[in-house]
């Protein structure tokens, strides 16, 4: 799970869902938005174990995927749940939401970047896309 390329039947994922903070995630971030892909999809779970910078850090994520032209961006947990909205990107609370709606809401013929802390579990995400 750190930044392997995996091809579905219907998506391209890069998994790197086994670690992120905020060097790691604006790196990942700034080399998938340079992809010459049209079809971009992030989706983004917190990054733990920031402290009271926690705030600031994910809203500087978020601003960082809007400057870059990602306009698809889905993100997992509390912290971008409150931020995430603000910049018009979907969220979810969990994973086990963003995989309901996954199921009955598939993403097709898309480039996905899957990044967040481990503890998140994105990879249960990867079975639906």
């Amino acid at each position: 799970n750190r930044s392997q390329v995996v091809k579905t039947a219907s998506n391209t994922i890069i998994c790197d869902s086994y670690n992120a903070n905020p060097v790691s995630m604006a790196n990942a971030i700034t080399a998938f938005a340079s992809l010459p892909d049209k079809g971009k999809v992030c989706i983004l779970g917190v990054m733990l174990e920031l402290g009271p910078s926690a705030g600031d850090e994910h809203n500087r994520i978020m601003k960082l995927v809007k400057d870059r032209g990602l306009k698809d961006c889905i993100t997992v947990g509390p912290v971008f749940s409150e931020i995430a909205s603000l910049y018009g990107y979907q969220t979810f609370d969990n994973v086990v939401d963003l995989v309901k709606h996954l199921s009955v809401s598939p993403i097709r013929g898309k480039t996905i970047l899957v990044k967040g802390s481990r503890a998140m579990r994105l990879e249960e995400a990867y079975s639906v896309l």
